[in-house]
């Protein structure tokens, strides 16, 4: 990954005025992506309100090739090193990203598939009576 892709990241939010940064990602079976990257310029909006938003605050609108380098960043530098939350029943979270501080977040949620235990004993020939 390219040594100058945070400050790159950093000067881009700051160039857009941008002060928070939520990103979405969730996965499955054996893959997982980022869905979408939402950004304000409001510090004053809560990172669960950020979460929430519809299509309207998307980082790709305003600059894609941004979104591009945030993507990227948060799959290979934060994401990689979480728990695992692209293989088997899979998972999903939000990174959120502080841009004035340089500071971020992740709630990650791993699905997780229990198991209950039985064990049956018995005799063939009195299962076979009936």
């Amino acid at each position: 990954m390219d040594k100058n892709i945070l400050e790159k990241i950093m000067f881009g939010l700051v160039s857009h005025g941008i002060k928070k940064v939520v990103v979405y990602y969730e996965g499955g079976g054996d893959s997982g992506a980022i869905e979408y990257v939402h950004a304000t310029q409001d510090p004053d909006i809560g990172y669960y309100d950020l979460e929430n938003w519809d299509d309207e605050y998307l980082l790709n609108d305003i600059d894609t090739g941004l979104n591009n380098l945030i993507e990227d960043y948060c799959q290979e530098m934060l994401l990689n090193d979480i728990e695992d939350w692209w293989n088997d029943e899979g998972g999903r979270g939000y990174v959120h990203i502080d841009a004035e501080l340089g500071t971020y977040t992740i709630n990650n949620s791993v699905r997780v598939t229990e198991y209950e235990d039985y064990h049956h004993e018995g005799n063939l020939k009195d299962k076979n009576k009936k």
